[in-house]
């Protein structure tokens, strides 16, 4: 049996946390502790990942955009990777890791962090994303983030230099039981999410359109890889444990925030919100076995 949240802290998930203060409708907070969820959910993607950050191949890249960086942590692992190269962290608010000051700033001097919104017209003028100018464009886990994908690679495109790589590593909102058998079309809040998500322009399957879109903006070579992410430890696959066992301590707590915040904008009664939020809690959903796929596509500009 699931464990189940207190009433409480759940609401504080929404009542007493602080937002990006944009249109954006990534739903999710910008405080402390979700920056500390962010780090852990960089580490554990990595695991998953079998510790590989990168995997458009990229060489020399002379700058490299990390869209909707979050912390800082994965620009300042791109900076360290690549030393010869200007890292810049775009995100919607300022960047915890990469703020003056700070130890991961100074242990890389190459990474810089930039606030705005990358689909913002107006922000296409800025000085430090300028057309044609990046070697790669990296973003990581913004399904709930980005509500005009075609528009993301479009402008990805424009800011490459030729022969320059966009990377996206994302997932969709669908899961899979031990069998790999699509298992969470019947979930309610899964459903109301979903529907939610749409209101707001939101693809809760980016992941696998990724690659569609990528070609349709223009890159060529395109590629992907998929990696499985379970909901706790499964065994089947090793290396998801890590991002298993972040997600059984931290992905109910997120999606329900990220859910009732979504429904409560819409005017959906509180009633309502706290049944679909609780169905997360539900045996069925963390099943040994239940798995969705993190989706890493690659793609290059000509």
């Amino acid at each position: 049996m699931v464990e189940t949240v207190p009433q409480s802290a759940a609401e504080q998930l929404t009542k007493y946390r602080s937002y990006h203060t944009t249109t954006s409708p990534y739903p999710l907070p910008n405080d402390t502790t979700e920056h500390q969820r962010l780090d852990e959910q960089h580490a554990a993607a990595l695991a998953a990942m079998h510790d590989r950050l990168l995997h458009a191949p990229v060489t020399a890249p002379s700058r490299i955009l990390d869209v909707g960086c979050g912390t800082g942590a994965t620009t300042v692992a791109l900076a360290r990777q690549f030393p010869a190269a200007s890292a810049v962290g775009l995100d919607l608010s300022p960047v915890p890791a990469l703020s003056p000051g700070s130890a991961a700033a100074a242990a890389a001097a190459n990474a810089r962090a930039v606030e705005g919104d990358f689909l913002d017209p107006a922000f296409a003028r800025h000085p430090d994303v300028r057309d044609g100018s990046f070697g790669l464009v990296f973003s990581r886990f913004l399904v709930m983030g980005v509500n005009d994908w075609d528009g993301f690679y479009r402008r990805a495109f424009a800011v490459l230099a030729p022969g320059g790589w966009v990377e996206t590593q994302d997932v969709d909102q669908v899961w899979y039981d031990a069998a790999g058998k699509r298992c969470s079309d019947g979930w309610p809040w899964l459903r109301a999410m979903t529907e939610a998500g749409r209101r707001r322009g939101l693809d809760m399957e980016c992941a696998s359109n990724a690659a569609r879109r990528m070609e349709e903006a223009g890159f060529a070579d395109v590629r992907t890889e998929r990696f499985v992410v379970p909901l706790g430890e499964w065994g089947e696959h090793p290396e998801g444990d890590a991002v298993g066992r972040f997600a059984r301590k931290t992905l109910r707590s997120s999606l329900q925030g990220a859910l009732g915040k979504m429904l409560r904008e819409d005017g959906v009664e509180e009633e309502t919100v706290r049944e679909l939020r609780d169905g997360l809690l539900g045996d069925e959903v963390w099943n040994k076995g239940i798995h969705r796929y993190l989706t890493v596509t690659c793609g290059r500009k000509p």
